[in-house]
Parts: structure tokens; sequence; C-alpha cells
């Protein structure tokens, strides 16, 4: 009686462990973008949690900042959605601060947001087919978020849906952007950019969609291609 008793707690104590190394327990976070958000998960195995804290750095994991709480400080499974990720590195960790006063950190959680791979809503055509809005002077439906090039230049922040224009030699070089429509039109342009990094208001565009660019570098074609716009 005594060896079968035994036996079952050891197989308890196996399928528990194994249990245990298929989740994402602490230290350790699972990290994972859902569309235009990151998801953190993990399991806490500790009791005695007065409050726990998401934090979030933006250089190398240093300096980081409380951007809120999981769904549950209980022991268990817990989860937290960063709803507003900036473009590009996002760094997290899960702060625990126990009843005694005590403040435990987890392993680093690294992310890098790609605007290029955000969601947005297809627009339905007349057919019954979907379809996103893109500035193309190609098969429009043949060209989706996903499948054009990622630029150098410029891209869509996560955070607020503006344009982001990244330019190394902005402060050297005389840039120009024009942006076109689906139908190749001109919408409008921004001349004589002299600054390594420049923001563009959302709201310059007429309703979400993919639009055309063409970047100019001293008046010569420096890169044609699509922006994301969402609001």
């Amino acid at each position: 009686m005594y060896r079968l008793l035994l036996f079952i707690f050891a197989l308890q104590f196996i399928v528990l462990t194994s249990y245990a190394q298929q989740r994402t327990q602490l230290p350790n976070v699972a990290i994972a973008q859902n569309k235009n958000t990151v998801e953190l998960k993990w399991f806490c195995q500790y009791e005695g949690v007065h409050a726990i804290s998401i934090e979030r750095s933006l250089d190398s994991g240093e300096n980081y900042q409380r951007i809120g709480e999981p769904n549950t400080i209980n022991k268990g499974e817990q989860v937290f959605t960063d709803t507003h990720p900036v473009c590009g590195s996002n760094w997290y960790r899960v702060q625990l601060e126990f009843n005694s006063g005590l403040l435990w950190n987890s392993h680093i959680a690294k992310i890098h947001m790609d605007s290029n791979q955000y969601y947005f809503n297809p627009i339905e055509k007349a057919n019954g087919n979907t379809s996103l809005a893109v500035a193309s002077d190609t098969n429009i439906d043949n060209i989706d978020a996903y499948s054009y090039f990622k630029s150098l230049y410029i891209n869509t922040l996560p955070a607020n849906g503006n344009i982001l224009v990244t330019l190394n030699d902005g402060d050297v070089h005389n840039y120009t952007i024009k942006f076109l429509d689906q139908y190749e039109h001109f919408l409008f342009q921004v001349d004589g950019i002299k600054e390594k990094s420049y923001s563009i208001d959302k709201r310059n565009f007429p309703h979400k969609g993919v639009y055309k660019f063409q970047l100019y570098k001293n008046k010569e074609v420096l890169e044609i291609g699509y922006v994301s716009v969402f609001f």
C-alpha cells in the first residue's frame, strides 16, 4: 500500500513538472505580437504577492516605466496586453511586490514591432470580395498590408498611426516626399526636410489604407514604396 501511494505521488509530481515545463513560468515571460498589440503571458508560482507591475523600456533594457498590471495577482496564469507599443524594439519585465515589501523582477522579454506587420481592416467591394485600399500601379488585388516591402525610411508609428520619416543625413541633404492615392492621384508633398527624424500627421490622409510615396533626395528619386495609414 505504501509503495502504491509513493508511486501515485511520484506520478503526480512528474505530470505537474511536465506541465510546468510546457508553460512559461516566472522568471520567464512569453511575448508575442498580436496585430497592433503586444501580449505577455506567464505563470506565477508565488503566493503572498501584494502587487504586480508591468514595466517597459525603449532603450536597451534600461529606464523602465510602469505601463500597467496583469489581469490578476493571484497564483496561476497571468496575462497583460500592451495596446500602445512603439515602432521598433520594446523591452518588458514583470515586477512583483511581496507582502514583505520585497521587490522582484522577471527576466527581460524583448520584441521588435514592425509597422508593416500591423493589422488593417479590409474594405468590402461591390462583388463581395475584400481588399485593402492600395496605391499601386500593379494588380490591386494582389497587394495587401503584408506583401509590400518594408521601407528603409518611411513607416507607420504603431502608437498613434502617424508616419515616421527617418533620414540619417536629413540635416545635410534636401529631401522631398510625395504621396499618392490608389489611383495614382497626387495628394500632397513635404518639401525641404532638414531633420533626421520627422513625423507626418495621419490626418493629412483622407482615410485609412495603403498609400504610395515617392522619396526624393536632392531632387533625385531615392525610394518608391507604400505606407499604411490607420486611425
